[in-house]
């Protein structure tokens, strides 16, 4: 019977098992890609979960370097290079909403704790002008889609709040140009709970604590990015 098996059955079968496999990986990118955009706040599934245990980093030495810092975060830390050359982790998401503003030091290979976010957030965007850090926007735990802009003084280790930005996103593109921050498109829900991929570009002018808008990019975008040349 063994050898029926393995020499006749299994033969009849293995397309269809090679199928099936196929079909269940298929399946189960699929859901993971859906759920990863789609999924609540501080709502996971088994396939996000698996996702984030696969990018966890077990380290056995004190000689901790800036990729290995950023692999501790979920979802999106985002890093801002400072005019004093060294580098802020501000904020992400690990299954919780994030407060942290890490400092990473090129010249001494160390990490300090600095000042936290005044909330937990991600997807947010930061700029460095004049050795301040702004974190504009992102999605907050407590404010949901956020348009608050923050100053972080770099000198003094304080935040500030400023004016808003006039619309409220996540994954929005900036850029510093003329000493002023460029942050254009994102993502918001709209009150009938349908997606809103931006087109907006909104200046804010640290001089004046100001914020104008200017001419709307072609179409609404998300997670994408923005340079500046001179």
């Amino acid at each position: 019977p063994v050898k029926s098996f393995i020499k006749v059955v299994i033969p009849q079968i293995l397309p269809g098992i090679i199928s099936g496999l196929m079909m269940a990986f298929t399946l189960s990118i699929d859901d993971f890609v859906v759920t990863f955009f789609v999924r609540g706040n501080s709502f996971s599934t088994l396939s996000t979960v698996i996702y984030s245990i696969t990018k966890q980093v077990v380290k056995n030495t004190a000689d901790v370097t800036l990729i290995e810092k950023k692999e501790d975060f979920y979802s999106i830390s985002i890093d801002c290079l400072s005019d004093n050359g060294q580098i802020y982790a501000m904020g992400g998401y690990n299954y919780n909403y994030l407060n942290v503003n890490e400092c990473y030091d090129p010249a001494t290979n160390t990490w300090t704790s600095k000042s936290v976010v005044p909330e937990g957030i991600q997807s947010h965007v930061t700029e460095s002008v004049n050795n301040n850090i702004y974190l504009i926007g992102g999605l907050g735990a407590t404010s949901s889609y956020s348009n608050v802009t923050r100053m972080y003084d770099t000198t003094s280790n304080t935040w500030t709040t400023k004016a808003n930005k006039p619309t409220k996103a996540m994954r929005s593109t900036s850029a510093v140009l003329n000493g002023k921050i460029h942050v254009i498109g994102g993502y918001n829900m709209g009150s009938n709970n349908q997606a809103n991929y931006l087109t907006v570009n909104e200046c804010y002018d640290p001089a004046t604590n100001s914020w104008t808008t200017k001419a709307p990019i072609a179409y609404g975008s998300n997670s994408y990015i923005a340079a500046c040349t001179k």
